[in-house]
């Protein structure tokens, strides 16, 4: 009988002792491999996200602000002086730069409602931002595009008819003609309309909030460079934008998943060296009768590892299959229409390697002690 045989065999034999012990790394094996299958999923969408949309210019007015202080004490921190747009000349400036995206916002009501309402170059946000997907048509001059949030907050959806109250109390009528699928960033919280349209409605022509440069559109992307071209009346600025904050969310969950897998070994290392050290203990007779057949101290200790590699290699293997069903499961509570999952199979090899290794370590002074047992002392505890 070989030994590989004999390990199968006594691990069926001993298999309401070791069924515990199987399902106690099928557990621990199972949240591992669901957090890694997670993980992935999200820095892989993070980066592609972030490699399409890149980060774009922001162009703003300067601001004239004052803070007011008493005894001390900061009252009113940075307050606008007076309302400033970008100067009219800015637009014709910036075409060193290739394409730009122009923006005017203000405010509004819907049903009593507040809401940033931001007149745009809609075709132009659509060329640019690789992360807009609408849900319907593409506005016409007169129609609205709703972002995710704002949608959900008011309650708009594709065709619905919206009169929206303006600060200076007029009301602009339009329709909904689409929505935008959620970005994470700020465009889910607003209302778009075409830029042109919402100049006229003002009485604002040719006045600017400020503009937008697309990553990518020329070489002098850099702050620098820019304020340099434009000059000290507006100030340009490379925000972190929401493709950064994903990023540093999935580093965030890659790392907690690190951790968990450092106590995922930790805690399997512990019940295999705990467990092997009572099966040699509760089992000595029968080590007793391996050296009676003839075995010698290094098969002993070969069969003692060996029934705990496999126990650690099966709970690892059907825990990785698991954890990626989990993961499938959880996905639409934890995701969003970014996220894929792939079966991570590098992470599921490197994951059965090193649970079985760390059997291999965890049961070598337990498989030790098997292999030096006196039979004589083993036969006279039966």
């Amino acid at each position: 009988m070989t030994i590989i045989r004999l390990i199968f065999l006594s691990i069926v034999r001993r298999g309401g002792k070791a069924l515990p012990i199987l399902l106690g790394f099928i557990l621990c094996w199972t949240t591992f491999f669901s957090l890694v299958t997670l993980s992935d999923s999200a820095t892989e969408a993070a980066s592609s996200i972030a490699a399409r949309s890149g980060q774009p210019l922001f162009i703003t007015p300067k601001r004239e602000q004052v803070s007011f202080s008493f005894a001390g004490v900061t009252i009113a921190p940075d307050i606008a002086v007076k309302e400033t747009y970008l100067p009219a000349d800015i637009v014709e400036k910036m075409q060193v730069l290739g394409a730009v995206l122009p923006k005017l916002v203000t405010t509004g009501q819907v049903a009593g409602k507040k809401v940033l309402l931001t007149g745009a170059r809609l075709d132009d946000e659509m060329k640019y931002k690789a992360t807009w997907t609408l849900r319907g048509a593409l506005p016409q001059p007169g129609d609205f595009l709703a972002g995710s949030k704002a949608a959900e907050i008011l309650g708009l959806k594709p065709g619905k008819s919206l009169a929206l109250k303006l600060p200076s109390g007029s009301i602009l009528p339009g329709t909904v003609s689409a929505t935008l699928q959620e970005t994470g960033g700020p465009e889910d919280q607003l209302l778009f309309i075409d830029l042109r349209r919402l100049q006229e409605v003002l009485g604002k022509e040719d006045v600017l909030t400020f503009i937008e440069v697309p990553p990518g559109q020329t070489e002098t992307n850099n702050v620098q460079t820019v304020q340099e071209l434009l000059g000290p009346t507006v100030t340009v600025s490379k925000a972190a934008d929401a493709q950064s904050s994903r990023l540093e969310l999935a580093g965030s969950l890659r790392r907690f998943t690190f951790l968990v897998g450092l106590m995922v070994m930790t805690i399997s290392s512990l019940l295999l060296f705990v467990t092997t050290a009572n099966s040699v203990a509760e089992r000595k007779s029968e080590m007793g009768i391996y050296h009676v057949l003839g075995f010698s101290q290094r098969s002993v200790k070969r069969i003692i590892l060996g029934e705990g590699m496999v126990l650690a290699g099966i709970g690892a293997l059907v825990g990785a299959l698991l954890g990626f069903g989990l993961a499938f499961f959880l996905l639409p509570w934890v995701g969003s229409e970014d996220l894929s999952l792939s079966f991570p199979v590098s992470s599921v090899l490197f994951g059965v390697t090193a649970a079985m290794l760390l059997a291999l370590v965890s049961g070598l002074w337990p498989a030790s002690r098997a292999s030096k047992l006196d039979p004589v002392e083993a036969f006279r505890q039966m």
